[in-house]
């Protein structure tokens, strides 16, 4: 089991979109596949990618901040398959039993 905690956030400069919900596409198909899905299905491990709550209330909020946290938390199964997730950008308890 591989367990990779805020592993890591969207820059500004790699133009992730223009709201929480073009963000957390960017994220599923970004470097959640590239890390964590993929980490799971080449090795055949069971990878959990968690993220922190992003503090904005709005998308707009903290302008100057570089970057956004996407608070996705998944777990992908050994042939890289979804076994669970939450919605993303919100405190939640995802449990799976390994």
């Amino acid at each position: 089991v591989f367990l990779e905690p805020h592993y890591d956030c969207a820059k500004r400069f790699q133009n992730p979109g223009d709201s929480w919900d073009e963000l957390l596409e960017f994220n599923r198909d970004g470097t959640r596949a590239h890390r964590a899905r993929a980490l799971a299905e080449r090795l055949g491990v069971i990878a959990v990618y968690v993220d922190a709550k992003d503090p904005r209330r709005r998308f707009e909020d903290y302008p100057e901040w570089p970057h956004y946290v996407n608070g996705i938390s998944s777990v992908f199964g050994p042939g890289g398959q979804l076994l669970a997730e939450n919605a993303g950008n919100e405190e939640s308890l995802l449990t799976f039993d390994v």
